[in-house]
């Protein structure tokens, strides 16, 4: 099974939110998301939803599928994430996700 790979675009925007909100629902087992896992777990902290993650070490990684489990292939912040707030300090978190996701 081909995998898909969801990059959740800038960090104080809606996407961390997004992906939460999609783990709300069992997604198939070839989804990953490309993100920071503290800010996965920030996102669903502010919207009051349980997330299990699956942290992968690389793309060939074991994945599975669960309501409420994200895949998620790590990729660190830069500089701490406020909501609404963009930083251009993250502009290289954002670049280093599509890449990957490439």
């Amino acid at each position: 099974m081909k995998k898909i790979v969801v990059t959740l675009g800038e960090p104080a925007g809606i996407g961390p939110d997004l992906g939460v909100l999609l783990s709300q629902k069992k997604l198939s087992k070839n989804i990953i998301f490309i993100a920071d896992p503290l800010l996965i777990y920030q996102s669903a902290d502010k919207l009051n939803k349980k997330v299990d993650l699956n942290v992968m070490h690389n793309i060939s990684s074991k994945t599975y599928s669960n309501k409420n489990l994200i895949n998620v292939l790590p990729v660190k912040l830069n500089v701490k994430n406020k909501p609404g707030m963009m930083n251009y300090k993250n502009s290289g978190y954002v670049i280093n996700s599509i890449r990957l996701a490439a």
